[in-house]
This record gives C-alpha cells, structure tokens and sequence, in this order.
C-alpha cells in the first residue's frame, strides 16, 4: 500500500450477497430476453427478400 494515501474503495474485497447476486442474474437474464423482441420491433417488415 501507498503511504500516506488512504486505500481506494474499489480496491476492497466487498463479496455481493447470494440473494443480490440472484437478484442480478435473473435481471440479466430477463434484459437478454427482451433484446430480441425490441430489435424485431424496431426492425422493418421484411418484403419476400
């Protein structure tokens, strides 16, 4: 560690929770799910190509 400079707080160890860690992986899991849908949306209709 430097001296003199306190520690940076990206730098401790600060593990998420197993109930967090769920919480994200089902938003992320739910967000990949809908990228299909709004890209089809978005997208124009295709005419026999």
């Amino acid at each position: 560690m430097r001296r003199g400079l306190a520690p940076s707080p990206l730098t401790k160890r600060c593990p998420m929770t197993p109930e967090l860690t769920y919480l994200t992986l089902t938003a992320i899991l739910a967000m990949s799910m809908w990228i299909s849908y709004i890209v089809g949306v978005n997208m124009p209709p295709n005419r026999g190509r």
